[in-house]
């Protein structure tokens, strides 16, 4: 009887411990910022679409490893991220920072983002 009660009482421990890691990350877990003028080799923890609208109006992804310059501009309305599922998110989890060039995703979850840049 005493050896069921310390395996019990042993997997409630583990139990508890694994929930405590799980809430422990879930509270460290920061939405990633993105400063515009980096490389995007150096962005690898979320991924990210950025296409640019060309001449005739047709935006194309762009397979450069800059961010866009001050010619584009960001287009918040065609602008968004996905989960993995495909299932669209909400757009305020998208936000761009015009004056300091910093685009910003707010979730927890992991995301694949497109971000549209119009020419000025």
């Amino acid at each position: 009887m005493k050896r069921l009660l310390y395996g019990l009482v042993g997997i409630l421990i583990i139990v508890e411990g694994i929930f405590i890691y799980l809430s422990y990350r879930s509270f460290l877990s920061k939405p990633d910022e993105l400063n515009i003028n980096d490389n995007l080799s150096n962005n690898k923890n979320t991924m990210f679409a950025i296409l640019l609208e060309q001449d005739n109006g047709i935006y194309i992804e762009t397979s450069d490893s800059k961010w866009p310059d001050s010619t584009y501009t960001f287009n918040q309305e065609k602008s968004g991220c996905v989960d993995n599922n495909g299932v669209a998110l909400d757009k305020s989890v998208l936000t761009f920072d015009i004056d300091t060039r910093i685009a910003l995703v707010t979730t927890n979850t992991t995301t694949y983002c497109y971000l549209y840049f119009d020419k000025k």
